[in-house]
């Protein structure tokens, strides 16, 4: 039995734009080719594979969402159970690749709850975890419990780094709080981005970034 199937529907977004009446090749869980009915893909049909129709339907590319605590009811960092939910409610919503926002935390609360969670990366189930806190303003606290908020230092950077075994791919903090001591990654690690939120940071204080060191 061929592992080609053909999804026909109405509509594909692609990159490129809107396309009427096309269709998306999957080969097992990737996909290999997006065409058109009229045949100006100028590709040709494999004689084996499956169509799926879809009338009236659109085809869109898979959502990537980098900073969600949760999701159905559930919430990241309270248990293998929640975190099951909250990743079945992204994916019945069309959400492919999801981070797992967390919030400030105690430091023993913060090591336990990405070492729970790190291997919920290296399964593919979740793209990545986020740390939203604790390296945050205690003036722009927002939501997060401002007695838990605090600059990074050495000590618990390696220890978050630790218990996050790689799969931490965005930390989130507020220059304003970093001192000359303050270092967010000592050694090399896979983090894709760090984010500024909004706080009482200057452009000199951003730029350059001298207490972002990455291998």
């Amino acid at each position: 039995m061929t592992d080609l199937v053909r999804v026909a529907a109405d509509r594909v977004i692609t990159a490129a734009g809107l396309v009427h009446h096309g269709w998306v090749r999957v080969a097992g869980d990737r996909i290999v080719t997006v065409g058109t009915d009229d045949g100006s893909s100028g590709v040709a049909d494999p004689a084996d594979e499956q169509t799926c129709w879809f009338p009236g339907s659109t085809i869109v590319p898979g959502f990537v969402d980098v900073h969600c605590h949760g999701g159905g009811g559930a919430e990241f960092g309270s248990g293998d159970e929640q975190t099951a939910l909250a990743v079945a409610a992204h994916r019945r919503a069309g959400t492919t690749s999801l981070l797992a926002s967390l919030p400030t935390l105690s430091a023993d609360r913060l090591g336990t709850v990405l070492d729970a969670l790190a291997p919920w990366v290296q399964s593919g189930e979740l793209a990545g975890l986020h740390l939203e806190g604790p390296w945050l303003s205690s003036t722009f606290a927002g939501a997060h419990d401002r007695a838990l908020l605090r600059p990074p230092v050495r000590d618990e950077v390696d220890s978050v780094l630790d218990a996050g075994r790689g799969t931490i791919r965005m930390v989130t903090v507020a220059p304003e709080v970093l001192t000359t001591q303050s270092r967010l990654v000592t050694r090399p690690e896979p983090l894709t981005a760090v984010t500024v939120p909004s706080g009482a940071a200057t452009s000199a204080k951003m730029s350059p970034p001298r207490w972002f060191m990455c291998g």
